[in-house]
């Protein structure tokens, strides 16, 4: 029985080869290239056929910066003979180099601030061609400027500087850094009022886990140092954002 599947799953492949201008050939990244790989792929070239390689499951194969060059050189030797020194990865693999960590941070920040303002389109049914504008209360620390990036993939005509709350603006926080959406008439106070007690009850409960834990001496004295400072910042931020939301919703009230 396996036979006779084998048998017709092959002859489907070559009627498939013979009536099409463009084949794919799908290798499986955790088997690599098996003999029947190979019999397609010569299939395929003997009909002078077009053929794109995939490589499926390569989420699934342990891989570094070599991982990609290797791959591909040994599918470019196995597909057919080829000279010892006939390959394709001719140039030496680049070297890490330093990076900075506050860029990376600062874009970590700045998919968080995309993905409030897509949540708050949704919300509000806003469509994504309509440019909006974005008021942003900086905590005072150093940033990154990343905003021609926030405009271009929020689309936002203009991100402007404020040292106070914005009026009829749906907001939200990133970190300590506030955001404000001016939406006129879009704005219905009692659900974001309704909204940021939801976050401002999460939060409180947040902090006093957080204070549990930084209570606990046996924590504090046994833990890794750049543990209790990662639950120090925890606290410091949840801090933040509840006397921020506060602010928000005296705002709303008035």
């Amino acid at each position: 029985m396996t036979e006779d599947l084998e048998f017709f799953s092959v002859l489907r492949s070559i009627r498939a080869i013979e009536n099409s201008d463009v084949c794919v050939l799908m290798l499986d990244a955790t088997e690599g290239i098996e003999a029947q790989d190979l019999n397609i792929f010569s299939l395929i070239t003997k009909n002078r056929k077009g053929v794109v390689i995939l490589v499926n499951k390569w989420d699934l194969v342990e891989k570094d910066n070599k991982t990609m060059p290797f791959i591909t050189e040994e599918i470019y030797h196995l597909i057919t003979e080829r000279e010892e020194d006939d390959c394709i990865m001719l140039s030496q693999l680049p070297t890490s180099k330093p990076y900075s960590n506050e860029l990376l941070e600062e874009f970590e920040n700045l998919k968080e601030t995309v993905t409030n303002i897509r949540a708050i389109r949704q919300d509000k049914n806003i469509p994504q061609k309509d440019a909006l504008e974005l008021f942003v209360k900086r905590d005072g620390k150093s940033f990154v400027d990343l905003s021609s990036v926030v405009c271009k993939l929020a689309n936002l005509k203009s991100i402007t500087n404020t040292d106070s709350k914005v009026d009829g603006a749906s907001s939200f926080l990133v970190k300590t850094t506030e955001f404000f959406l001016p939406l006129g008439g879009l704005l219905n106070v009692e659900e974001e009022l309704s909204k940021l007690n939801t976050e401002l009850t999460y939060l409180k409960g947040f902090l006093e886990s957080v204070n549990k834990k930084l209570s606990n001496t046996n924590f504090v004295n046994n833990a890794p140092v750049k543990v209790v400072e990662i639950e120090q910042n925890k606290k410091t931020d949840a801090e933040s954002k509840i006397k921020a939301i506060i602010a928000q919703i005296a705002q709303l009230k008035k």
